[in-house]
Formats: structure tokens, sequence, C-alpha cells
């Protein structure tokens, strides 16, 4: 049984990837954890995702790995199809997602269930409406009229975080757009994939639909430039995305008609998190909150894992010195996450072209290629990127 330590008080904004992980290792080392999500629920929606690497092994960790892997998508095939519908490569579903060794890839709602067994309870439909930090600790108000003080802050709550702005960390321009939007939707049926993935490209439009072992649904995403807002409203939204995919071809008209109906529409700016410092006083940031890399660069899961991971083990080592464990695992985790952030503005121009002649040219080099032995080795130079940002040693952390 964990010892529960009175001055071991910690306040987790945001149930997300990070947000959980923070606060079951909390809990593991002793500490009272509240966690708090503005959300009703738990937010199981959206597109897959990869733990690489060091993220893998915080799962180890946390003894989910097992879980993690029976639960795997099991993406078999990955293929890049033409507006007809014709193939013009094909390669299998490792290759296709950038995964090498040990990397679990499943559903993102299978991830967060998991991890929110393993936390424990979360307070819904809260949020942090200030700070007030005193000698005691962060005095936090609540949306719901309540006051409570903590040891330390822990502000998980993604790219638009509102822990940035309650503690004055960064400023309004802190969140970099990368002049693109992405949008995920579920589709009502598998549309007639098993356990693959599909990719369409058109100028300045990517579309990918795909199904896996455990969602007997298909999923679509669709990544394309913008600059500028987007509608926040779901009927604006739809309108939205029918407009900018109108004349796409493919399977686009199906996947235009899913969001009429989807229980689940994402729609958002692809961006990134620049700070000069990812903490204040006793109140540090995690996760997306900190340093989203972006979906481009295929590593906010991982990152997510290991922030909150390398965090609560700098406050496990020096409980009574809030302040500089916050330092202290920013100062440990920047290399790795500069690293990665880097991957996603490149990974964006390989996945969304600029012009008609940037597809043409790619789709038949990628058909050339295709014809070729050992394709899969050949483009496995993603995957080899993918797993040197995802190299990170852990600190070694004693459990209570």
């Amino acid at each position: 049984m964990n010892e529960i330590h009175s001055n071991r008080t910690a306040l987790v904004v945001g149930a997300g990837v990070a947000g959980l992980t923070a606060a079951a290792l909390l809990r593991r080392h002793g500490w009272q954890v509240e966690a708090i999500e503005r959300a009703p629920e738990l937010r199981t929606g959206g597109y897959k995702v990869d733990a690489r690497g060091a993220g893998v092994e915080v799962l180890r960790r946390l003894g989910l790995l097992d879980a993690a892997r029976e639960r795997a998508c099991h993406v078999r095939a990955g293929s890049v199809v033409t507006a007809e519908g014709r193939t013009v490569a094909a390669m299998g579903g490792d290759t296709f997602g950038g995964r090498l060794g040990e990397d679990v890839e499943l559903e993102r709602g299978d991830l967060v269930r998991l991890l929110a067994e393993a936390a424990g309870p979360v307070r819904f439909g809260t949020q942090a409406t200030g700070f007030t930090e005193g000698a005691d600790g962060v005095r936090v108000r609540f949306s719901d009229g309540t006051e409570d003080t903590y040891a330390v802050v822990l502000g998980a709550d993604g790219l638009h975080s509102a822990t940035r702005g309650l503690a004055g960390i960064g400023s309004a321009d802190a969140v970099h757009p990368l002049g693109h939007a992405i949008g995920v939707v579920t589709m009502p049926t598998s549309m007639g994939l098993t356990n693959e993935e599909t990719t369409f490209v058109t100028a300045g439009r990517t579309a990918l639909l795909y199904a896996t072992a455990t969602q007997p649904r298909a999923r679509a995403m669709l990544l394309f430039t913008h600059d500028g807002p987007l509608p926040r409203d779901r009927p604006a939204q739809v309108a939205f995305l029918r407009e900018r995919y109108a004349d796409a071809g493919w399977r686009l008209p199906e996947i235009l008609a899913a969001l009429e109906t989807a229980d689940d529409v994402y729609l958002d700016a692809v961006a990134q998190v620049k700070l000069d410092r990812w903490s204040s006083g006793r109140v540090g940031l995690i996760g997306d909150a900190a340093a989203c890399a972006s979906p481009a660069s295929g590593q906010g899961t991982t990152l997510a894992l290991v922030t909150a991971y390398v965090t609560v083990a700098k406050l496990r080592a020096t409980p009574d010195a809030v302040p500089d464990a916050l330092h202290r695992a920013e100062a440990a985790l920047r290399g790795f996450v500069d690293g990665n952030q880097k991957l996603g503005p490149s990974n964006l121009k390989r996945m969304v072209m600029g012009s008609e002649k940037a597809v043409t040219s790619t789709l038949t080099a990628l058909r050339v290629l295709n014809a070729l032995p050992f394709t899969d080795l050949m483009l496995g130079f993603v995957a080899r990127a993918l797993a040197k940002a995802s190299a990170y040693e852990l600190p070694e952390v004693r459990h209570v």
C-alpha cells in the first residue's frame, strides 16, 4: 500500500494521456491527487496513436504494456491511391505507420481508458479558474465555486491549455500554427476495410481512411493547408470541411456525408507549442500544454507519456522542493522535445503536397519504388527517424 504524505498533494488538470499518466504515477508514489477534466466524461475519440521508444517503456513501468498490446490496432497494410481509387503504392502496416521494434499502435480511446483505470478518480465537468501561490502551496479556485490548496499543480490540458494563462506561463503567441488543419470523423461502418489504412493525396489536401482489429467502424482523417481561424460549432465545421473537400474525388463524398450524423467530429489547427519555460513556481506543464509537437509529428502520445513520467520522477526525488523539481524536469526533457518537434514541419511536407505537379511527381516515384524489391526496407526511413526521436533514457524511480 502506498504511504500518503500530507505535504504531497497534487492537482492534475486534464484527463488525457499526459494527465492520466501523471495522476497514476503520483498516486503510486504516495501523493494525494485531485485530477480534473472540463469535459463531462473521458474523451475517448480521435485518431489511432502510437507509443514509441521511451513511451513504450513508460507503459511497461506502469504495468500496462501487455494490456496495450492486447488492444493493438494490428493494421496489416497501408496504401496510397489516386482519385479514381487505383493503388499506386502498397506496403506493410508497420512501414506505413513508421513503427519499429516494440512500438505499439492502438486507438486513442483504448489507451485513455487503460490509463484512467490506473489513474483513479477524475472530477469531470470541472475547470480551474484561478491560482494564488503562497507559502503553503497553490490555492486553486474551481468552476464549481470550491477552493483547495496543493503542493503542485500540473497542467495537462492540451494545445489550448488554460493552465498556461492562469499561471502566466508564456504568452498568447505560445501556439504556433504550421499552416495546416486536421479533421477526424468516425464513419458509420468499416467502409469495407479490414485492418488497413489508405491515403489519398491531392494538391493541398490529404485524406486517410482506416479500420482496425479493435474498432468496428472506420475513421477518416482530413489534413489540409489552412491559415487563420477555424469554426468551433458543429454545423459550421461540417460546412467548412464539405467546402474544403468538395471536389477532391476518391471516397471523399462518403466521408463528407458521414460528417452530418457522426457522433464525433474533431477539427483544429495543426500547431506546436513553443515556450521559454514550462513552469512558474509550483505550477508546471506536461504533454501538449508544455510542448505540443503537432499531430504531424506522430509523437504526441510518446511525448505525453515521457514528459509526465520524467516530471513525476523529479517530484518524487525532491518532493519538498517543487519549483526546483519542475525546473529539473524541463532541463532533462528539452533536448528530447526539441528533436520531436522538428519532425512536425518536415513530416507535413511529405504528407500534404503543395501543387498538382508535386502530387504527380510523388505518386510516380511511389509507383516506381513500389515495383522494386525490399520496398518496406527502403521506405523505412520514416520509421528510423521516429525511432531515433523516441529514444530517451528514463530515470529509475523507486516505488513507495
